[in-house]
């Protein structure tokens, strides 16, 4: 992707050094692209190896003139497990089965958008789920699963172990007005 190629030159320009395993140097671990398919909003994730960011703000001023189609920047600094928002609202959403979802750097998404709804809708259909029914998405994520369902159950309850993700499947129930999850 063009975002890549710019990223490679800008790392060059600002002399940021991919991390080596082996010898624990370097600043940049990893580097992780999200689109949403229906808002086509654009999250870019930035895995470092410390807080520090030399020429932050230099930096996100030559990016964000060379692709300001990316919706929120968001350092993940790996040594400590936390992740800095450097610009925009730190996530991204997307629309996925008619509802619409938040999603933040360490939450699980599905890739293959159109499969994923024909896949929901198909595995809905075949539960034949009432309101009579209690629906257990195990392993919610975000929610996407158990919010797709939750026009046919009675209730909803989502297990998940990733705190990020259940603060965005609590607030995607909020989004989408849904009170039986």
């Amino acid at each position: 992707s063009r975002i890549i190629v710019t990223l490679r030159e800008l790392f060059k320009s600002f002399k940021y050094k991919p991390y080596n395993e082996d010898k624990g140097t370097g600043f940049i671990r990893h580097i992780l692209l999200r689109k949403g398919f229906s808002t086509k909003e654009i999250m870019l994730v930035l895995v470092t190896s410390e807080v520090a960011f030399p020429s932050k703000t230099h930096f996100l001023k030559a990016l964000k003139e060379k692709h300001p189609e990316i919706n929120t920047i968001v350092q993940n600094v790996n040594a400590y497990n936390t992740s800095i928002v450097l610009t925009g609202k730190g996530y991204i959403e997307d629309v996925l089965c008619g509802y619409r979802f938040r999603i933040s750097p360490s939450s699980f998404y599905q890739i293959n958008h159109q499969q994923t709804e024909k896949l929901y809708k198909a595995a809905i259909n075949m539960a034949e789920i009432t309101k009579k029914d209690t629906v257990i998405d195990a392993y919610c994520g975000i929610g996407t699963i158990g919010i797709a369902a939750s026009g046919k159950a009675g209730q909803v309850i989502g297990v998940e172990l990733n705190k990020e993700a259940v603060k965005d499947a609590e607030e995607n129930a909020k989004i989408n007005n849904i009170k039986n999850i």
